[in-house]
């Protein structure tokens, strides 16, 4: 249990903007490629640099992602298939690419001892700063020069260390909550590159504040000039790992709570059963899924079929 208690502001939750996604395939060479639709401006005249592709948001793919997706989808992803990733973003949408300073807090720059002066200081220290990020960094220099901004290419360890993060800070939440204890924590740690915590509160303070906050930049309060007649933009799209990171930042604030599913064979935590009966309710519900509610019904009906059979034996043998 920890000391702390942690606050969340706004008090409201938030609505999880949707995210880019695109069809996603692996490549010969090991590295995934997304169908990004891009443009090519044109340059003008008398310019000799060369602009590179831009996004070309009329055909961007934008959905939303499931309700407990941290718990469910990127928790049940085989992380050592690539075209299991490669299914996994199409559907919901890639982690991110190159671009470590998307995943790595600044706080830890702070507490590194670092400052920086400029952007490209912070990108720096975010590639070289951490041995793991550093090796699959230089794997991927190939096409982080080229396609910059637009991570079409990307190698599956990009995505596998995103990933790990977001499921060791999930642990954590799950650990905060006490819906499992902070001992399994440490043991199924996945993040040895950026340190293990030695207790909850370091948990808390040195890996799930920073990256939540870190990732959850993108929604930070701003302020624009509309027409006046004009219909308000919806949500503009957002990253994965945003979306992910506020996702988690909900249902903190929520004070949900987490429930065990009980069907033998699963186990899985949840809050909302899944399913053709899918419900709201966060008391009262025992399956993650209708599903799992069928299967051990079945499950009971067998047992108490045989035990029936078996005490009509005992008594015919008498």
């Amino acid at each position: 249990m920890s000391r702390f208690h942690i606050t969340v502001w706004p008090e409201d939750v938030m609505e999880v903007p949707p995210v880019r996604r695109f069809p996603a395939c692996v490549r010969r060479d090991g590295f995934i490629e997304l169908a990004v639709p891009v443009t090519f401006p044109e340059r003008p005249a008398g310019a000799g640099a060369y602009l590179g592709p831009v996004l070309d948001t009329g055909y961007e793919l934008v959905g939303a992602i499931p309700q407990e997706l941290y718990l469910r989808e990127l928790r049940d992803l085989d992380l050592s298939s690539p075209e299991a990733i490669a299914r996994f973003c199409g559907d919901y949408g890639s982690l991110g690419g190159h671009d470590w300073t998307d995943m790595v807090p600044m706080e830890w720059a702070a507490d590194d001892g670092v400052a920086f002066d400029e952007d490209e200081d912070y990108r720096r220290y975010a590639k070289w700063n951490f041995p793991e990020l550093k090796r699959i960094a230089i794997r991927t220099e190939e096409f982080a020069g080229w396609d910059e901004g637009l991570d079409r290419f990307f190698h599956p360890d990009e995505f596998r260390v995103r990933a790990a993060l977001l499921l060791d800070v999930a642990d954590l939440l799950l650990a905060l909550s006490e819906a499992q204890p902070f001992e399994d924590v440490v043991k199924n740690w996945r993040s040895t590159w950026a340190g293990t915590p030695a207790s909850l509160d370091e948990g808390l303070s040195r890996y799930l504040i920073p990256v939540l906050n870190h990732g959850m930049r993108p929604f930070s309060p701003r302020i624009t000039l509309q027409p006046e007649g004009v219909t308000p933009k919806p949500l503009q799209p957002t990253t994965l790992y945003s979306a992910i990171c506020l996702q988690m930042a909900n249902d903190l604030k929520s004070e949900v709570t987490y429930h065990v599913c009980a069907n033998e064979p699963c186990g899985r935590l949840f809050l909302h059963q899944r399913g053709e009966s899918e419900t709201k309710k966060d008391s009262g519900v025992y399956y993650c899924s209708v599903s799992c509610g069928k299967a051990q019904n079945q499950r009971r009906y067998r047992r108490n079929k045989a035990s029936r059979e078996s005490s009509t034996n005992q008594r015919n043998q008498l």
